[in-house]
């Protein structure tokens, strides 16, 4: 589309860049969807694991053009992700594709799947960070996994969590945040703000839907692939072609428009009191209110196993290996940023080569998955394991066999069967004699 609607701050914004973006879309509605993968526009092969590539997630996003039209933008590229700690500190490509088979698995079992070959994890990559909690002189290596469903994205992290793969506890990173928000932080992009892209490819109009634009001289870059809204522009973006995270730093004032205006706000309200930015008498204490009835509810849970931890003996061992912290990044390596992020157009030499390694290897012998765990989490789809424990599940699987078997017929479980059903009263009947006794009362 043109860009001759552009405001003077967005042409102030983009002129940092030196990038004058074909088209800008005010950010009101997102969501996410599973497809089918577009040649040009979504990977088709994944390299990693040495296979075509079923579906994958797309982002779309509802919102308003600087001219006033409606558009609708597919952001194609972008895979949900959450971080393990790396156990090992120099780890082969065969470790990684063990970690995401094993996975594959386990998700499957919790999905009542267990015999399916269904791939979850599109790829892993290692990534190096500095840890925020306690005192770190050097990075540590983290493992990213990326996930074609957002919807697994909870299931994934609690098997890790739970110990159901490499027979150890892997603590997730960056796992709290949904696939929406995760896209937003990676890519500045705010709600009701607008999204840059440097280029677009526009769905061809259904019946005549925009047959001739309003400026002659506009030429839209097409494709024929189906639209799937009304809006007066339907438009497909690859993530790399959005600006808006090399607009960080590149602006004055807050980086974030929402925190900014809530500053102005306040240095507004200040202004009309005659009262300086710095003080701070304006400040609100905190009333000492009673907790919450959940906050009460987990503080209990947390002092009953801190009292489990503390009681258990010393000598004791699980089942599962403790918690593994990430392992240091040696000198001389090189690795991404775990803050870097991944458009998933381009493939690495390393992922290259992991997956001539991968293809080799049979992933019956490369999975270690610890079954009883697995299954156990399948329950975490609709309910929360929190609370339960060894004899919870002990009931849980006593009234699933119980469902399982016949009923008698003269057993007081079973529903009894009403043989004279009498003859049943139309609505038009059940309303009549209900208006009668409302006049009735009313009168008397």
């Amino acid at each position: 589309m043109p860009n001759n609607n552009l405001s003077e701050t967005q042409c102030s914004r983009t002129a940092s860049i030196n990038i004058i973006p074909e088209f800008i879309l005010r950010i009101v509605v997102c969501d996410s969807y599973l497809t089918k993968p577009i040649p040009g526009l979504d990977v088709i092969y994944s390299e990693f694991r040495g296979s075509d590539i079923k579906q994958v997630p797309v982002l779309r996003i509802f919102g308003s053009t600087p001219n006033g039209k409606k558009g609708c933008l597919h952001v194609h590229g972008v895979f949900p992700y959450f971080y393990i700690p790396c156990p090992i500190s120099n780890p082969k490509p065969q470790f990684l594709y063990q970690v995401a088979t094993s996975l594959d698995k386990a998700l499957n079992i919790a999905l009542k799947q267990a015999t399916s070959n269904n791939q979850h994890v599109y790829k892993i990559t290692l990534v190096k960070g500095l840890p925020f909690y306690g005192f770190h002189d050097k990075e540590h290596l983290f493992l990213k996994i990326f996930l074609y469903n957002p919807g697994l994205m909870k299931q994934a992290v609690e098997l890790c969590s739970n110990g159901a793969i490499l027979g150890q506890v892997l603590q997730p990173h960056e796992s709290h945040l949904n696939f929406t928000l995760q896209f937003f932080i990676d890519f500045n992009l705010f709600g009701m703000s607008n999204i840059e892209l440097q280029s677009v490819k526009f769905r061809t109009p259904i019946n005549d839907l925009i047959c001739s634009s309003e400026d002659p001289n506009e030429t839209l870059n097409t494709f024929n692939v189906k639209r799937e809204s009304t809006c007066y522009y339907e438009a497909d973006c690859v993530a790399s072609h959005i600006l808006n995270r090399l607009l960080i730093g590149k602006g004055d004032g807050i980086e974030n428009p929402g925190l900014e205006e809530v500053w102005n706000q306040e240095m507004e309200r200040r202004k009309q009191l005659n009262m300086s930015i710095a003080s701070n008498s304006l400040t609100q204490e905190r009333l000492l209110n009673e907790g919450t009835d959940s906050h009460q509810k987990f503080k209990d849970m947390f002092l009953v196993k801190l009292a489990n931890l503390i009681d258990k003996p010393p000598d004791s061992q699980d089942d599962v290996v403790q918690v593994h912290y990430p392992a240091e990044t040696l000198d001389g390596s090189q690795f991404f940023n775990a803050t870097d992020v991944n458009t998933h157009l381009t493939n690495s030499n390393f992922n290259v080569d992991l997956s001539k390694s991968a293809c080799t290897m049979n992933d019956s012998d490369a999975t270690i998955v610890n079954e009883d765990i697995a299954l156990n989490s399948s329950m975490d789809i609709q309910y929360s394991q929190i609370l339960l424990d060894n004899e919870d599940l002990e009931l849980v699987d006593m009234l699933q066999d119980l469902d399982g078997h016949v009923v008698d017929e003269d057993s007081v479980m079973g529903t009894p069967v009403v043989e004279d059903i009498e003859e049943e009263i139309s609505n038009d009947e059940y309303s009549q004699i209900l208006n009668e006794e409302i006049i009735h009362q009313e009168w008397c």
